[in-house]
């Protein structure tokens, strides 16, 4: 039994590294991976005036970005299941506290998510400015996201 094990266990053990090297000649080399968070960085593009969000906040309000006059609006496109926006929540937290004094307002729109998720997420890291979801994703269409976080700023 055991001169069977051997030569058995030598040869799958062959084949999975024969197969590693076949698949990175054929792959030439190059990972593949989806297309979120590939790129990061500051991009800047005018919004076409029809791009605009209105959807109703944790509470059935509605955040509509024309309705906030005289403001620079920072819109965050997130989620609770992300892990690059459970890492910057603190930071916002805190960048909110500082900048809406001078006149910039955060809207937080949750992509794909769920109330109980988000409330979860906003209580824990302590986030006190206006959120939305976007169960269906259109808003962030819209705005051509890429990748979650990703933020936008609207200057009125």
């Amino acid at each position: 039994m055991r001169k069977i094990l051997l030569p058995l266990s030598i040869l799958i053990i062959l084949s999975f590294f024969i197969l590693i090297i076949f698949s990175t000649i054929m792959s030439g080399g190059t990972q593949k991976r989806p297309g979120l968070n590939i790129q990061s960085g500051e991009v800047s593009f005018p919004l076409k005036d029809e791009i605009h969000f209105s959807l109703p906040d944790l509470n059935g309000n509605i955040i509509d970005s024309k309705n906030i006059p005289n403001k620079l609006i920072m819109v965050d496109f997130w989620a609770s299941w992300c892990p690059p926006c459970i890492q910057e929540s603190p930071l916002l937290s805190k960048a909110y506290l500082k900048w809406k004094s001078q006149g910039v307002e955060f809207v937080g729109i949750a992509l794909w998510d769920n109330k109980n998720n988000v409330n979860k997420f906003i209580k824990k890291n302590n986030l006190t400015y206006p959120m939305a979801i976007d169960k269906n994703g259109k808003v962030a269409i819209n705005f051509g996201v890429k990748a979650l976080p990703e933020k936008f700023f609207i200057d009125q």
